[in-house]
């Protein structure tokens, strides 16, 4: 995923109150997009493909991994918060 070439659809996920925001899958359904995962100690951008869901996790503006694919985005939150923290 490219993120300067793609469009960002705002926060889709947050680890304040793991909450997945309401329609983020319809707006992750659309080409080119990915949405923000705000944690304490990461900042995730959230994309879907063809394979599912897929975090790119950053720590101190350096690219630490990315998480995926998966099948939901509930079962993407849990490993990537179950990795960098449920904060």
């Amino acid at each position: 995923m490219d993120l300067e070439a793609s469009k960002c659809v705002g926060d889709v996920m947050s680890n304040f109150d793991q909450t997945i925001e309401p329609g983020s899958e319809d707006r992750l359904a659309e080409p080119n997009t990915y949405g923000d995962y705000h944690g304490e100690n990461f900042m995730g951008y959230v994309y879907k493909d063809e394979d599912g869901y897929h975090c790119i996790v950053y720590q101190y503006h350096k690219h630490v991994n990315t998480v995926g694919p998966r099948s939901s985005l509930e079962v993407l939150m849990k490993e990537v918060s179950r990795k960098y923290g449920y904060e």
